[in-house]
């Protein structure tokens, strides 16, 4: 029996095309290494209801057409998922399927053994059937008496080499059709591939999943056949494309190993295959998306264990070890400016392959499909938020400095061309979008790459040397030609011209603001969509100092790493979580802004520097900060307290060391 069909329509569900991946943010974690918060029992429920084709693979199946055999597939599934990862589902389905038969020598399933009619027990002597018990009943099919067929008509039967019975037109090759009727309940394990290896994303647009478990079926009698119930087991792959919050589009491959006489005929292989490929709509019952736990604080645990060790090492009557008292201070954080139109940009470069003196674009030739997607997933990830609006598309072309100017100059344009067309056509954008520009010959390409190339020092500085002293194009090229007997001038063809023909894209575009609930979700998916003044309101949508709020703050300055607001709010972070030598590094940066005059005296009170601390909460003060004329008032009753802590710590220490005599 052959099963190569199977394993062909299952591998069909891995072409879809690559146009429906969701753009790939990560998430701090891997899906499957972040822990998550369970649902509720009637959240992550789906239905599916499907149709499409399915074929059985038995005995003598593989001699009929496949057209011949292939029936009607209904598909009804209900399943729910525990994590992003596992789940459970349950399908239901079944129908008509079309087998064949030769009629030659077999054995079929009325006759095998622990059968009250095995090798003709209970039908010697009816019509249609043979009167020796035996052997000749292991060749008699039980639908032959129900289509009519009489044993003694010699135009169907013939007696065979071994006393048995075969159906004659058999022998020529001729074929029947079997019909097995059936339902099936399929008992599935869910294992979605795409969450499995990549970050958790809630609206991802394509998921891959895997399924398999046991079936439970029912044979139906029909033509003489007799039902029967038995088990067998279910394998497939299920490819779900995103339609909106309510519903997906599936494709979905099957197939499902039955007992050897599920057909009713045994022999030949150890089971029968029926292999389904079904589509349909599946729709999404409660909340779909999943949130993370939050991690344990071990190095809390690790420093309250310690102090649990030091009170039970401790005497009955302990001694206190006096409290070092400290100021508390205010901390700045800055809230930005919002942002009123959002403009935005993404930049990069192809290296596309063109044949040698043409501008025709083929996506297929050498490495052209990865280079395409570098622009391709930067307008998908566009698409992906629908009021993002793209504003302008600036394509430019450069071409490697060898043979004629003017002819590298258009073959650098009408290769832009070509690719902007490509790309205008495949998403039906404006030819208004595109900026098409070329740059002609990429002679600073070559400046930059020469101090990564395998020549020698003086190699590079004299070739540097041709380059920037040749004004004229066509001297420069026959010097480079005619230097060291031509052999510089074919390593740099061979190994640094080709990376010099390359395009340049840039697209700028302007997105929608957010609200404070919609931006929770971006901030771990799309962060560089939100404004600073969207980072911050999402920051303090969550307790001050919780992991949230932190985490919002520390990923504001990822997105702006020069921005000064960002970088004060995290120092403003890095204080309230004393870490001094981190605040102390953001601080540097910004040390002439007087916004950061406040966090710079906390900074210095914090490590003991009383003087400057007094210095800069002035200078804040003057500049309009009332968090640090607080500050000022809390360092000028300190004094007090420190007295009495170095009185009472000089109390501790004697007691101390008369605790530790007694011992």
């Amino acid at each position: 029996m052959n099963i190569r069909l199977s394993i062909v329509l299952l591998s069909l569900l891995a072409t879809i095309p690559t146009a429906f991946k969701a753009q790939q943010y990560k998430v701090p974690e891997s899906t499957y290494n972040t822990t998550w918060q369970q649902n509720a029992f009637n959240d992550n429920w789906y239905i599916s209801f499907g149709a499409g084709a399915q074929v059985i693979m038995a005995e003598d199946d593989s001699k009929a057409s496949l057209g011949s055999r292939v029936t009607f597939a209904p598909s009804l599934t209900i399943g729910k998922y525990f994590s992003p990862i596992f789940g459970l589902r349950t399908n239901f389905t079944g129908g008509s399927l079309h087998g064949f038969n030769d009629g030659q020598d077999g054995v079929y399933r009325k006759w095998t053994k622990n059968n009250s009619s095995y090798m003709g027990n209970g039908y010697n002597g009816l019509a249609g059937y043979p009167k020796q018990i035996g052997a000749p009943f292991f060749t008699v099919d039980p639908s032959w008496a129900y289509r009519g067929w009489d044993v003694n008509d010699k135009m169907m039967f013939a007696e065979n080499k071994n006393g048995g019975y075969q159906w004659i037109p058999g022998k020529n090759g001729e074929l029947y059709m079997q019909h097995v009727r059936y339902a099936a309940v399929n008992l599935n394990a869910v294992i979605n591939f795409t969450e499995l290896f990549k970050q958790y994303v809630p609206d991802r647009s394509f998921d891959l999943s895997a399924f398999g478990g046991p079936t439970l079926f029912q044979v139906f009698s029909h033509m003489g056949n007799r039902g029967y119930a038995y088990f067998g087991m279910n394998l497939g792959l299920n490819a779900k494309i995103r339609m909106n919050d309510f519903t997906d589009f599936f494709m979905e491959g099957n197939f499902t190993v039955y007992p050897d006489d599920f057909d009713g005929h045994i022999g030949g292989s150890g089971g029968d295959i029926v292999t389904q490929l079904t589509a349909g709509v599946s729709c999404k019952i409660g909340k779909q998306y999943w949130e993370r736990c939050d991690h344990a604080d071990y190095s809390l645990i690790a420093r309250l264990n310690d102090e649990i060790n030091k009170l039970r090492n401790k005497p009955c009557c302990p001694l206190i070890e006096p409290v070092k008292p400290l100021p508390s201070l205010s901390i700045t954080y800055i809230r930005p400016e919002e942002e009123k139109v959002k403009k935005r940009e993404i930049s990069g470069e192809a290296f596309v392959i063109f044949p040698v003196g043409r501008i025709e674009l083929n996506p297929s030739l050498g490495n052209n499909i990865y280079e395409l997607s570098k622009i391709t997933k930067s307008i998908d990830f566009l698409n992906e938020e629908s009021d993002i609006n793209i504003d302008q598309i600036y394509i430019t072309g450069y071409a490697s400095p060898e043979g004629n100017e003017q002819s590298n100059y258009r073959l650098s344009e009408g290769r832009s061309r070509s690719l902007t067309e490509y790309v205008r056509t495949m998403y039906n954008l404006s030819p208004n979008l595109f900026q098409v520009r070329s740059n002609g010959e990429n002679w600073d390409g070559l400046l930059e790459k020469l101090d990564n190339t395998s020549l020698s020092e003086q190699e590079k500085m004299d070739v540097k040397n041709i380059i920037t002293s040749n004004y004229n194009i066509v001297t420069r090229k026959s010097r480079l030609q005619a230097y060291q007997g031509g052999r510089v001038y074919r390593y740099l063809l061979n190994d640094v011209y080709p990376g010099l023909r390359r395009t340049d894209y840039k697209i700028e575009f302007t997105v929608p603001q957010f609200t404070v609930e919609r931006g929770r979700q971006l901030i771990n998916t799309k962060p560089t969509m939100l404004s600073q003044f969207e980072i911050y309101q999402i920051a303090n949508s969550y307790p001050k100092g919780s992991p949230e709020f932190v985490r919002a703050i520390e990923i504001g300055l990822t997105i702006y790493p020069n921005d000064p607001i960002s970088i004060i709010n995290a120092a403003a972070v890095a204080l309230e979580r004393d870490e001094l030598e981190r605040a102390a590094s953001y601080l540097e940066k910004v040390k002439t802004d007087t916004r950061a005059l406040n966090n710079l005296g906390v900074l210095y009170m914090l490590q003991g520097k009383t003087q400057d601390a007094t210095v800069y909460f002035r200078l804040a003060v003057e500049n309009g900060d009332e968090r640090a004329a607080q500050n000022l008032k809390e360092i000028n009753g300190i004094s007090d307290k420190m007295r009495k802590y170095n009185e009472d710590m000089q109390k501790y220490l004697e007691a101390l060391e008369k605790v530790n005599k007694d011992k």
